[in-house]
């Protein structure tokens, strides 16, 4: 196994939710990367974080240091994400108000936050 990473955006002001943005098997920054590279500023998904700002979104685009991911490991870095995006939500509201959380998926990304999706929501409503 590898280890995830995660890139998170935080808006200045004003948080109204989190995103949050899954790869497809190789990681990297999602669909719509240059070919041959895994990192590329204007691929999708760093792209639509930098849109969201404005709105108040905090994203958080997880990739995978491995390619081919187990499932679990996956999902396992994929819900330390997203707990820590809520808890920076949280902190900045000085509230423990409920922070809408919007799942993104790429391919592998996609099975991923439908898992995490159903995870999150049973651990956040505690």
């Amino acid at each position: 196994g590898g280890e995830v990473v995660v890139a998170i955006s935080q808006p200045a002001e004003q948080y109204r939710g989190v995103v949050i943005f899954c790869p497809g098997i190789h990681g990297g920054v999602g669909p719509c990367r240059q070919p041959g590279s895994n990192f590329d500023t204007n691929a999708l998904f760093p792209t639509v974080a930098q849109r969201l700002l404005p709105h108040g979104v905090l994203s958080c685009r997880v990739c995978w240091s491995a390619m081919k991911p187990s499932m679990d490991e996956a999902v396992r870095g994929t819900m330390h994400a997203v707990m820590h995006a809520v808890h920076l939500v949280r902190k900045a509201l000085a509230s423990d108000a409920t922070v809408p959380v919007c799942f993104v998926g790429h391919s592998l990304g996609g099975a991923v936050v439908l898992a995490a999706a159903a995870m999150a929501r049973a651990l956040l409503r505690r």
